[in-house]
């Protein structure tokens, strides 16, 4: 009897250290960020430096692809043209978090107050961003909370960009945790800027060739555009 009460006692010990250790949302979101590192480095924009432009025909075969999901959610205050902004998680230093509006999109910085635990801003907004910048050898990645969705976490953005040579590249899905949308992937650099579509099926739809206008369904035929003379698609599948 008094053994099973003191492994009961060790369980209930190790409970809470168990839940202290679990990673937040926003740490996994960012940790999945850097395991892609290695697939766009290593083989996707490399392939595409050498001239083949892979587009699956399934969204789920991108591996940059992320889900409303997997981003934490947020809870707003707002009164007399300020916000509160609360997470039910701690953030990371790896994380900001901004208000938006208009389009093009003007973004600025919301102030963290450690006392209330909460991300204070002000001004007219129509978009929460919730932002882990990228860097030369580190994928960036962008939470949006629109209004028109009750504040609701998008798919995450991925995005990386290189000014140097240019080369960039971002995949996003549309929609919320509420229903997928369909979703884009893009890629492009000095010499190719290719981007396609996908349904809310996650199939491919239609794929754009931006150099020669050119737009293309998902059996690769051409529906509007003019192909230069000679032209051969790079594009594989």
């Amino acid at each position: 009897m008094r053994k099973t009460i003191v492994w009961i006692l060790i369980i209930l010990l190790l409970i809470p250290a168990v839940s202290l250790s679990a990673e937040s949302k926003s740490d996994l979101l960012r940790e999945r960020a850097d395991n892609m590192w290695d697939t766009w480095a290593g083989t996707w924009s490399r392939t595409f430096l050498d001239g083949e432009v892979y587009l699956p025909r399934m969204w789920k075969k991108i591996p940059f692809v992320t889900w409303a999901d997997e981003a934490p959610e947020i809870h707003l205050k707002e009164e007399n043209g300020k916000v509160e902004i609360t997470l039910d998680e701690i953030l990371s230093d790896d994380w900001r978090i901004c208000l938006s509006s208009g389009i093009p999109m003007t973004t600025w910085d919301c102030i963290y107050d450690p006392g209330q635990d909460c991300w204070r801003g002000e001004g007219e907004f129509d978009t929460v961003c919730l932002i882990s910048e990228m860097s030369e050898d580190r994928l960036g990645v962008r939470v949006y909370y629109d209004r028109k969705d009750d504040f609701r976490p998008s798919c995450p953005v991925v995005e990386w960009s290189r000014d140097e040579d240019f080369l960039a590249m971002n995949c996003y899905g549309w929609g919320t945790t509420r229903e997928f949308q369909g979703g884009m992937y893009a890629i492009a650099s000095n010499d190719m800027i290719f981007y396609a579509e996908y349904d809310k099926e996650g199939v491919l739809s239609s794929w754009y060739d931006m150099m020669t206008g050119c737009q293309y369904d998902q059996k690769d035929q051409l529906v509007s555009g003019e192909e230069p003379e000679g032209y051969v698609s790079p594009v594989v599948h």
